[in-house]
């Protein structure tokens, strides 16, 4: 796994700047030739404002002095690109400098502080309690097209490390002495199982540029249709990391006082599945990365707490409903693996056998198959499904597969299996018969030849 530097926790223990309303209407007017009135938004790190103006209302971001000017690009370069890949995404848009840049900046006691403004978006945030099915599976859509718009996106800036994101998860480890101690050992059984179970799967998940923090409070709602997220909005926590953190991170705050976790989690899968399919290793790793994010959130909350007082009341907003919840799936013995996600994906569960002498089956293969059908191992691998890059023995080993006849495009590739699935339910044959499938195979197979 990676390694967080210094840099990271500076991030984290940097404090927010100080600016007052005055100074942000100057600025706004100077910088981005907005002239309005200014009033406070949170932040957790970041100092935000909502400028109203003649001209229209827009939030005015003040970068904390740890974070680069190149990450505030990453966002506003973000933005651009999404309006042109999906208009109709409902996310903010960029207001450039009187100059005409997407990031400006401004003197603060001395130092360049990077800023940039975008339009404020209209809606209503989800209120604690609120989840429903409908909204979950509104949440899920919404974040599936997000991220199929972002996968053509890149910016080198999204390669930084950010204790936000999961995949530096046990660089938390150091910090666990800030949390209460009844509540250690239940954080500590989850990043166990994270890097027993997940981590060293996660390099091999497909990753992109994803936007990290789809947490209730940073997704609008139009309070006259409160199913439907109408917005999506603070962009400082993206990173290029493995696709279904993001789901993840959606799918962890909405669990939060449910009965059912895994369910919630599997329904918000689904729902997710239909717009942007989801491969059964990223589905087996969900649940647990689910979870893991409610765990990082209580860990990072309760250090920043401790370093910034004066905004514990935003920065523990969470934490009451998150323990409650880490406590109910402790306490419920919650396998948190992904048979229930990929059932509700229609995908087919990982077959187990049960690990016992293999002698019968070895005589069974010489008897049918013959002396000259050779095994490759002294000790044979009893196989009984693959994954991607993985194969499954029947104990449940899994083996980095560098060898068999199809790492090149993994094994139970969902896109190989349906063609496979459609070609056989209309017609399997041979090329003795005029078959027209056979022969544009073939004009495709030439193209590649010299």
């Amino acid at each position: 796994m990676p390694v967080v530097n210094d840099g990271a926790d500076y991030l984290i223990e940097h404090p927010i700047p100080e600016i007052d309303t005055g100074r942000a209407e100057t600025t706004s007017r100077r910088v981005f030739g907005i002239d309005g009135y200014a009033s406070p938004l949170d932040s957790e790190r970041d100092r935000n404002f909502l400028i109203e103006s003649d001209q229209g209302a827009y939030a005015l971001k003040f970068a904390n002095p740890a974070e680069g000017a190149d990450v505030l690009v990453l966002q506003a370069a973000a933005l651009e690109h999404l309006a042109r890949v999906d208009p109709d995404l409902p996310v903010p848009r960029n207001r450039t400098t009187v100059a005409g840049d997407l990031v400006g900046s401004t003197s603060i006691d001395g130092s360049d502080l990077p800023l940039r403004m975008v339009t404020f978006l209209p809606g209503s945030v989800v209120e604690q309690g609120e989840s429903s099915e409908p909204l979950r599976r509104s949440i899920s859509t919404t974040l599936a097209r997000l991220g199929f718009a972002l996968r053509g996106f890149f910016h080198p800036a999204a390669g930084r490390d950010l204790l936000w994101d999961l995949t530096h998860l046990l660089s938390l480890r150091s910090k666990l002495h800030y949390v209460p101690a009844a509540q250690r050992p239940v954080i500590e059984k989850w990043f166990d199982r994270f890097e027993r179970e997940v981590a060293s799967r996660l390099p091999s998940l497909r990753a992109q540029i994803i936007h990290n923090d789809f947490n209730p409070d940073n997704m609008l709602i139009d309070p006259e249709n409160p199913d439907r997220v109408s917005g999506i909005i603070d962009f400082g926590d993206m990173v290029h990391a493995p696709l279904v953190i993001d789901l993840a991170v959606a799918a962890g705050y909405q669990i939060l006082g449910q009965e059912d976790p895994v369910g919630i989690i599997a329904e918000m899968a689904a729902a997710y599945h239909v717009v942007l399919p989801l491969e059964p290793e990223e589905v087996d790793v969900l649940p647990i990365l689910a979870i893991c994010r409610l765990a990082q959130s209580l860990v990072i909350g309760e250090w920043r707490a401790h370093l910034h007082p004066d905004n514990t009341e935003y920065i523990l907003n969470y934490h009451p409903p998150i323990w409650d919840t880490l406590q109910h799936i402790d306490g419920i013995g919650l396998a948190a693996d992904g048979g229930a996600v990929r059932e509700a994906c229609g995908m087919p569960a990982v077959p187990t056998a049960q690990p016992g002498d293999l002698a019968p089956l070895l005589a069974r293969r010489h008897l049918r198959l013959g002396s000259g059908m050779r095994l490759s191992y002294s000790e044979p691998l009893h196989l009984v499904a693959g994954e991607g890059v993985w194969l499954i023995d029947s104990e449940g080993r899994r083996y980095l597969d560098a060898y068999n006849n199809v790492p090149h495009v993994g094994h139970s590739h969902p896109k190989v299996t349906a063609a496979i699935s459609r070609q056989t339910a209309t017609l399997n044959t041979n090329t003795r018969y005029l078959v027209e499938q056979v022969v544009d195979y073939a004009d495709r197979l030439v193209a590649l030849f010299p």
